[in-house]
């Protein structure tokens, strides 16, 4: 293995991923960029590794070795330790990655590209796809009435599509008002327990979109109800559940 030209290539694209905030969105986006890249294929999957999403589903110790191999990579060859040595075990943990890993990183990869479609047709003012999506979290919310302590006509008033569109077109989007209903309308559904996980997540989630333009938060905001926030409606919790 020429280690010299391998970390000659691969350094600069590293380097410009170390200056994303490396999120699985940011992974999958390097992966697909540089997928042509002359180098072996299971080095793109470092991108995923070093993700700093806090939910990884790889392995600690496949981590760890991703982290030498990257550190190996970056500063060959002023290193103390065989990278070839590290580069075996890389690639003898990375194919005990099993094949659910794999899945789950195709369907993640996925779900970046639908949302990242709707992103780019509210960019071209095409708002049919992210207003079916509203429509079917209204016609979850009219469902759920019960024990809510909203009326019908809360909820079609809030979620008025048509209204939703005219803002759309207008560039008025008025979206977080919106976002904060749904998300009031889920809580008041909750049982404590789940009201406690619910707001946790939710709080994190908006922590995260601070300063995100509005096209972008809007179609964010969506993703996270349409992900996370409608499943607390259909989950039962027992009396006695702590």
């Amino acid at each position: 293995m020429d280690l010299s030209l391998l970390c000659n290539t691969f350094r600069p694209v590293l380097l410009e991923y170390f200056k994303t905030k490396r999120t699985a969105i940011d992974a999958n986006d390097f992966v697909q960029k540089y997928s042509s890249l002359p180098i072996e294929k299971s080095f793109l999957n470092l991108f995923s590794i070093m993700s700093t999403e806090v939910h990884s589903s790889f392995p600690k110790e496949l981590k760890e070795i991703g982290r030498k191999l990257t550190i190996g990579i970056l500063r060959y060859p002023q290193i103390d330790f065989d990278l070839e040595d590290i580069i075996k075990k890389y690639e003898t943990e990375a194919g005990k990655i099993t094949i659910a890993h794999r899945i789950n990183h195709i369907c993640e990869s996925m779900e970046h590209r639908y949302w990242s479609g709707i992103l780019e047709d509210i960019g071209i003012g095409y708002y049919d796809d992210i207003l079916k999506l509203l429509i079917g979290i209204r016609s979850n919310l009219l469902e759920c009435l019960d024990g809510s302590g909203y009326t019908k006509e809360a909820v079609m008033e809030n979620m008025d599509i048509e209204h939703i569109r005219q803002q759309l077109d207008l560039k008025s989007y008025g979206f977080i008002g919106l976002f904060q209903f749904i998300l009031d309308f889920v809580e008041s559904r909750l049982h404590p327990v789940l009201k406690t996980k619910f707001r946790e997540r939710y709080s994190y989630f908006i922590e995260t979109i601070e300063g995100v333009e509005e096209a972008r938060s809007i179609v964010l905001c969506t993703q996270f109800v349409v992900n996370e926030a409608i499943e607390f409606l259909y989950l039962d919790v027992e009396e006695h559940t702590v």
